[in-house]
């Protein structure tokens, strides 16, 4: 289900990412994007879709200083680059049972910062996350790949978007 939109803005960029390196490359084409900005970026699919491997892509890009893996059992990575004292947290909501311990595990912590939040499994969150924020969905389409569409909620999440370099592989 599409997020509401904030802004009356609510058409979705649609990619096909027919392999892992295409996802990767459009990961790493939102982190440029992103780059001295603060963002919350959702990535929304079941399990298996691809969400980790696009925020390790995203984390590389972004330069962290740390591979970015799954943190479904400590639930919050926190990741730091070297150029500067810019942060990247990548939380995982799949074990959370309410939003009461999104807020326990420091999240609003998290939004004081000038960061970017990864945040996969963004409805176990609930209101612990802001609205404005961006949301990757991931599907698979019936000829295989994957099929990504990102909206924004919020101008910001907009003007991230509308920063977005140009993808190499085809537009869905």
């Amino acid at each position: 289900m599409p997020p509401t939109p904030l802004n009356g803005n609510m058409n979705p960029l649609r990619f096909s990412c027919p392999d892992p390196p295409a996802t990767a490359a459009l990961a790493a084409r939102l982190a440029i994007a992103c780059e001295g900005r603060s963002a919350v970026i959702v990535l929304c699919g079941p399990l298996g879709a691809g969400k980790t491997w696009f925020a390790a892509a995203f984390g590389r890009q972004w330069g962290s200083t740390t591979p970015l893996t799954s943190p479904t059992f400590t639930l919050l990575h926190e990741h730091r680059r070297t150029r500067d004292e810019r942060r990247l947290y990548h939380l995982d909501g799949y074990r959370l049972e309410t939003p009461a311990e999104a807020r326990a595990l420091g999240i609003d912590d998290c939004l004081a910062y000038e960061a970017i939040l990864l945040v996969e499994w963004p409805e176990r969150f609930g209101p612990a996350l802001p609205a404005a924020r961006i949301t990757v969905a991931f599907c698979e389409p019936a000829r295989g790949g994957r099929q990504l569409s990102l909206w924004a909620n919020g101008d910001e999440a907009h003007a991230l978007l509308q920063r977005l370099p140009r993808f190499e592989t085809n537009p869905a």
